[in-house]
């Protein structure tokens, strides 16, 4: 992979820096669950293996080679995240490391290896599939949506900060940590007070 220097001239870094600071951050709550050691090397966003440095704000838009700027993904998560940007990628974030583990939405149990291996091993358990759907069906609605449509930076900021409110499982976004670290000119427009239109349309319907 290309190390290609930032505005600034720096290199993109190692991916050790990288995982250390998202361990560290208390955004690192919001990744996936398996993701949030310096020393895993799964996909912060579906757990699988990832190891592809993929920048919040892009290098090609002003976006910064720091730590805080990127996240490890794999390569399908890389690709779909490429044209998702500001709240949008956060609300795409999350509602990925909601519902995936190991890469796979798959619901699963741990259980022993065979009657002699008493290593735990994870196994399939499709049968709690459908109740997952229905659990976490906000969650699904919006990343079937993201697939097509990139969701307006103004309904993407309501669901992260009412997530209970709209059916989401996860809980609010702590929004003053993310403007802390953002580098991306849309998320500095968008502000709360910029969506009472939208949120009053929706909590009036």
């Amino acid at each position: 992979m290309s190390r290609r220097t930032d505005s600034e001239g720096r290199a993109q870094p190692s991916e050790k820096p990288i995982r250390k600071y998202w361990a560290e951050s208390p955004l690192g709550k919001y990744l996936n669950q398996s993701s949030r050691s310096d020393s895993d090397r799964n996909c912060m966003a579906c757990g699988g293996y990832g190891n592809e440095r993929a920048h919040i704000h892009a290098l090609s838009y002003g976006g910064s080679n720091l730590p805080s700027n990127i996240h490890m993904l794999c390569s399908i998560c890389h690709h779909e995240s490429e044209m998702i940007e500001g709240y949008s990628y956060w609300l795409w974030l999350i509602c990925k490391a909601s519902l995936f583990h190991g890469g796979s939405d798959m619901t699963y149990e741990m259980d022993c290896k065979s009657s002699s291996d008493k290593t735990l091993v994870k196994y399939q358990y499709a049968s709690e599939y459908p109740e997952k759907l229905k659990e976490y069906a906000k969650e699904y609605e919006t990343l079937s949506i993201m697939q097509a449509w990139e969701i307006p930076q103004p309904m993407a900021l309501i669901y992260l900060s009412n997530s209970s409110r709209f059916g989401f499982t996860f809980d609010e976004i702590d929004l003053d940590e993310i403007r802390k670290i953002t580098e991306a000119p849309l998320m500095k427009k968008t502000s709360i007070h910029m969506t009472d239109e939208i949120w009053n349309g929706v909590v009036n319907a």
